[in-house]
């Protein structure tokens, strides 16, 4: 028992860790509007696709695989979304 939980941690830490955005920069704005500027795209992105549409890891929809699909389709819409208005703005992704 100890041992599946330890292997669903980890799991759950290396998914959060991929999932988390990339890096942007925008050498033209001080990185003080950086943040700010991200937080706008992202409720941008909540309006468009729907403020909570898809799951976060955890969430107790994830062993049903209708809800897992809808949930990857809505979170690569809505980072497509932060993406085109980061990119809008002038910012591209640090790699």
């Amino acid at each position: 028992m100890i041992y599946r939980l330890a292997i669903a941690s980890l799991s759950l830490l290396t998914l959060a860790a991929c999932a988390d955005d990339p890096a942007w920069t925008n050498p033209s704005l001080p990185k003080a509007r950086w943040d700010a500027d991200l937080t706008d795209c992202r409720r941008q992105a909540d309006d468009t696709v729907g403020a909570g549409s898809f799951a976060d890891v955890g969430d107790p929809r994830g062993g049903i695989p209708m809800p897992q699909v809808d949930h990857s389709e809505d979170r690569a819409r809505w980072d497509a979304s932060v993406a085109s208005c980061m990119k809008d703005l002038g910012y591209h992704r640090v790699k």
